[in-house]
């Protein structure tokens, strides 16, 4: 074989390669392409959107629930999602919607006018400490009161919310204290998506307790030194007693923090990892 038939042969194979090696890479870059990775701003702090009024934790509850209506985009148009349809009654305090049918939550049960007056009932009977205009902000806004008020909270004599009448199967009625015109639109905001209400009870939605900032947890925490927190999981209501200890100092990086504490009294089902190391937090 002479030596161009050679030098032939190797350009053919070194073409090969390379076109291989360019499919190969094709065929990576469709696979990639069908996830998309967000990168946002931070961690959400919480799914349940009733609870939420940061953007980050809306982001995310925006694409798990919807509600009765939305808004077409780049409008403040009101816009049927769960719901088909509604109409008010002549003195405004009667809204009655028609839902969508065959409609289910994600764990198999059906949504229906039952659904959407447990999730309302919840809202307004929401305990003492969702109560927090730092928590349930826009129940609060827009609402404005609660059927068993905790001391310094608004009651029913503040609520816009009266009751909620399933009427039929895949027809639901909302009663009001007195007109709203905002009432339909703030029906839109994310935070009042509708939930399964056998997950809702299945996983204790509103058990748990609300920090300092408001921020709602399914853990209770206890302040052993000032900036140490401890978390246990559990029966929130029992006692316990732990002695722990704590060091900061300034890095390049920001601050650093590192947290010990010994559990002298625990109750069962208490998660006591009580080693922490954390960035940009100090005492």
């Amino acid at each position: 074989m002479g030596l161009k038939k050679l030098g032939l042969l190797a350009g053919i194979a070194a073409l090969s390669v390379s076109v291989a090696a360019v499919a190969s890479a094709a065929t990576s870059s469709k696979q990639a392409s069908n996830a998309l990775v967000f990168g946002a701003a931070s961690d959400p702090v919480i799914i349940d959107g009733p609870l939420v009024s940061d953007g980050e934790s809306l982001r995310v509850v925006d694409q798990i629930f919807q509600g009765l209506v939305g808004l077409k985009p780049g409008t403040t148009t009101v816009v049927p999602l769960l719901a088909t349809g509604w109409h008010a009654s002549t003195n405004g305090l009667h809204w009655t919607f028609n839902l969508r049918t065959g409609v289910k939550f994600s764990d198999g049960t059906p949504f229906n006018a039952k659904a959407v007056c447990f999730n309302f009932n919840r809202w307004y009977n929401f305990p003492g400490p969702l109560q927090n205009s730092a928590v349930t902000y826009y129940w609060n806004t827009v609402f404005g009161g609660f059927h068993h008020p905790a001391a310094g909270n608004p009651g029913p004599a503040k609520s816009l919310y009266r009751s909620c009448s399933a009427l039929n199967n895949q027809t639901v009625q909302l009663n009001l204290t007195r007109r709203s015109s905002s009432f339909l639109g703030a029906l839109a905001l994310t935070n009042f998506g509708m939930a399964s209400p056998a997950a809702l009870v299945k996983y204790k939605a509103d058990a748990g307790s609300v920090d300092s900032n408001g921020v709602p947890h399914d853990v209770t925490q206890y302040t052993a030194s000032p900036g140490f927190q401890e978390r246990f999981l559990g029966n929130s209501s029992k006692p316990r007693l732990s002695i722990g200890i704590g060091a900061n100092w300034i890095s390049p990086f920001g601050p650093l923090r590192i947290d010990l504490a010994k559990a002298l009294l625990k109750q069962k089902g208490d998660d006591t990892k009580l080693f922490s190391f954390n960035v940009g937090t100090q005492f």
